[in-house]
């Protein structure tokens, strides 16, 4: 039986990082998906393919639940550290090693010219898709919310909120929260009205890095961290309920207010959230009167504008690609995990 499933990206609109604290956040999962496709082999081995990430073809070995990569170059190792964790989980889970052909795609992900990650959520979609698609194959019951942000917070050694997951999980617009120590994630309908235009930033962003790094931070700076936090939450907050309500100029004032906490958060803690080339964007957004925000981690990767006026946003997508930038093009996504099995 050959199982294909997929997963889609994401963009978190608001609650980057206040998210962290218990704070709600706004995620959009994104027409761009990774794949997996899986199909039995008979001679005990698992072959991994995933020319994305530098892997036109690997073999490895099961040795008491552990998949051992043979030839494999330390960096290498590294790459595969996620997929090697997935693949590990699911033997445990089935108690049988899964002897498989492993084919990954993730070529969405990735800028149009070189090899730099846009920063769409591609780990978490990969997690996502994989996991199910194990789990398919082997007859098991398909993973949860729960399961999968376990795995994927273990990944990334427990600094991870979640959001990601659940947007490549259940697709389109989502509240995300952590309440009472467990992931939730709420479908929403987005406004008609407001357009988006996604644009790269031109170089990739380490979410692990930015991370460890607020942690740090966070650690030295109770009462003050704190207090920049209080602001992110209640301008998340306001801007969930403003999307909940459909008020629309508020819930676009809201992330205006919030790019805005994200570039103090920065400052206040030595990331470099609202990188140069997203002060140039937010630069040129104001120039047409549209709202622009930087997305996640920051730092790199991408942002978002977004209006209720096409011209408006038509006409800085223009000025973007004017200066050099390289426009996402992409959509919602209403749809998120799909797995199909064929006999």
């Amino acid at each position: 039986m050959r199982v294909e499933a997929s997963a889609p990206g994401k963009i978190v609109l608001c609650g980057d990082y206040a998210v962290l604290q218990g704070a709600p956040a706004v995620v959009l999962a994104l027409q761009r998906r990774a794949r997996v496709t899986l199909e039995p082999r008979t001679d005990g081995r698992t072959h991994l393919r995933a020319p994305e990430i530098g892997v036109p073809g690997l073999y490895g070995r099961w040795i008491l639940g552990h998949l051992h990569w043979r030839f494999c170059s330390p960096p290498t190792f590294l790459r595969l550290r996620l997929v090697t964790t997935v693949l590990e989980r699911q033997a445990r889970l089935a108690q049988a090693a899964p002897t498989l052909d492993v084919d990954l795609d993730t070529a969405a992900f990735f800028a149009r010219h070189g090899a730099q990650k846009l920063g769409l959520g591609s780990s978490a979609a990969l997690t996502v898709a994989l996991s199910a698609a194990l789990a398919r194959a082997a007859g098991g019951t398909p993973p949860t919310l729960a399961d999968l942000v376990a795995l994927h917070r273990d990944f990334q050694s427990g600094r991870g909120s979640g959001i990601d997951i659940a947007a490549s999980l259940r697709g389109g617009t989502l509240v995300y929260q952590w309440t009472g120590g467990k992931p939730q994630a709420q479908a929403m309908q987005w406004p008609a009205p407001i357009g988006l235009c996604i644009v790269w930033s031109g170089r990739s962003a380490s979410t692990a890095g930015a991370l460890g790094h607020l942690a740090r931070w966070m650690g030295t700076q109770g009462e003050r961290a704190a207090r920049v936090f209080n602001g992110l939450g209640e301008t998340a907050v306001g801007v969930t309920k403003a999307l909940e309500l459909g008020r629309i100029a508020d819930m676009l004032d809201g992330l205006g207010v919030y790019a805005q906490r994200l570039q103090s958060l920065g400052e206040a803690c030595g990331i470099d959230i609202m990188s140069a080339e997203h002060r140039q964007l937010a630069r040129l957004a104001r120039t047409f009167g549209v709202v622009y925000k930087s997305c996640g981690a920051g730092g790199g990767d991408v942002g978002v504008a977004l209006s209720t006026d096409p011209e408006r946003l038509a006409g800085f997508k223009r000025a973007a690609l004017a200066q050099g930038f390289e426009v996402v093009n992409t959509g919602i996504d209403p749809h998120g995990l799909q797995v199909e099995a064929i006999t």
